[in-house]
């Protein structure tokens, strides 16, 4: 299945080395002139302004002629960490100012691990002044942080980068980033700037990006799963959990605002389909991630069975530290959080399951039909039948009522309740003592009267004389 704007890169996960940051002087420092032969010395070279961490090697002073004095050695570097670089107080930055992850003024929250920068403010709100951050190199930014529509509050510096190369999965290093982009950060990520008319405006930038809780350090503070700093935990982005659907937003329009926790991004399903059609798209919560770092969107590689997700959602042209967005992953298709939404019909593919310790959910073209439609209300429940009458004396007890028929949809009525048991008979009575015969034998003795039904026996006739 092939996508256009967004592609799969479903591969086999491998441990591998991480990365890790250099840096190096950005440029060499100036040397001294030559002294004549017979002149004065040459005049001192002046220290490169931008040099690496331990400053500029002061120039060379001018070799004296036979009567000249030789130059004054060149005035050294800037020294400490270049703009970009992670640092935790000011003295480390060779900008003389270190943004904190405990900072509330970097879209309302601080750089995971800090970022060696400088304000911007003023030249934010009048371009005619020296731009600050030119000094850091053309290809830097004074980003605006906060502000209203006519006075930018706050503006920092970013350092700039190069996009790409496309990833090639088949040959990448997997989890390893250049040291070149972004000194090989694992909490930059190397993004094009969008204006809110969706227009690109400026330079890529390595723009700060907590990928885990962990990278906030300060106590009390996470990682802002839509703004990618750190925040206290009361100030983070709440919203639909990764994977649900939010087509009422981006495909129905109905909603003016995000409904993600993270951001919700619009998929085209199929590149052989109109991207208008609206079998052919779908729209799900999820969250920006570095591409080919595998320790972001949840996911971990000593844990993979329990992974919610992975950063294998990437445009066509990324490169490892461009932006990605994380993909759900899943054991079976209803762990998809939009699997009842028709728009997304998505399924969960296990075809990688052996490299990535679970499937992930795919998007398929086409409506998903199995949708149950709302159950219908249960009817009222039948009315119970009346309760059987009672035998007559001595007869068999009534037939219970029969139950009452159940509504539609409801359930069956309650059975009657049995009749009452019919009364005992009477006791038959005595039979009378026959009367004795003259010299005669004695006299039978009176029957036995019949018991009633269930009724008791009659007493036994006394014995005549």
């Amino acid at each position: 299945m092939s996508r256009t704007w967004l592609v799969w890169g479903l591969l086999a996960v491998v441990a591998t080395t991480l990365g890790t940051a250099a840096c190096g002087s950005d440029e060499p420092s100036a040397s001294g002139g030559t002294g004549g032969t017979t002149g004065p010395g040459g005049t001192g070279g002046t220290g490169g302004t931008d040099a690496g961490p331990s400053g500029g090697t002061g120039g060379t002073g001018a070799s004296a002629g036979t009567s000249g004095t030789g130059g004054a050695g060149g005035t050294g570097g800037l020294t400490g960490s270049p703009l970009g670089a992670s640092c935790s107080e000011d003295s480390e930055c060779r900008t003389g100012f270190c943004l904190l992850p405990s900072a509330s003024d970097f879209r309302a929250g601080g750089p995971a691990n800090g970022y060696c920068t400088l304000e911007c403010t003023e030249y934010a709100n009048d371009p005619t002044l020296p731009n600050p951050c030119g000094d850091f190199g053309a290809d830097s930014l004074c980003y605006t942080t906060a502000g209203s529509t006519s006075v930018v509050t706050k503006a920092y510096c970013l350092k700039g980068c190069m996009l790409g190369p496309p990833m090639d999965w088949s040959t990448a290093t997997l989890d390893e980033l250049s040291p070149d982009k972004c000194h090989g950060r694992r909490d930059l990520m190397c993004q094009q700037l969008i204006d809110s008319y969706g227009n690109a405006y400026g330079t890529p930038v390595c723009m700060p990006h907590c990928q885990r809780d962990q990278d906030c350090g300060t106590a009390g503070r996470k990682c802002d799963p839509r703004f990618k700093v750190c925040r206290d935990e009361n100030a983070l982005t709440d919203g639909r959990e990764m994977g649900a659907s939010c087509g009422d937003y981006r495909i129905d329009g109905t909603l003016s605002a995000d409904p993600c926790a993270g951001t919700c991004v619009k998929l085209r399903k199929e590149a052989a389909q109109s991207n208008t059609d609206p079998l052919n798209l779908a729209a799900f919560c999820t969250e920006t991630c570095i591409v080919n770092t595998f320790d972001s969107c949840g996911y971990s590689r000593n844990y993979p069975q329990s992974a919610p997700a992975i950063c294998l959602l990437t445009a066509a042209s990324a490169g490892a530290g461009d932006l990605g967005f994380c993909l759900q992953m899943c054991d079976v298709d209803m762990d998809c959080s939009a699997y009842a939404d028709k728009y997304a019909n998505v399924r969960c593919n296990t075809d990688n399951v052996d490299g990535l310790g679970r499937g992930v959910c795919d998007y398929e073209y086409g409506y998903w039909e199995g949708a149950a439609g709302a159950a219908g209300a249960a009817g009222s429940a039948g009315a119970g039948g009346a309760s059987g009458a009672a035998g007559a004396g001595g007869g068999a007890s009534g037939a219970g009522g029969a139950g009452g028929a159940g509504g539609v949809s409801g359930a069956g009525g309650a059975g009657g309740a049995g009749g009452a048991g019919g009364a005992s008979g009477a006791s038959g009575a005595s039979g009378a003592s026959g009367a004795g015969g003259v010299s005669g034998a004695s006299g039978a003795g009176g029957a036995s009267g019949a018991g009633g039904v269930s009724g008791a026996s009659g007493a036994g006739g006394t014995g005549g004389t």
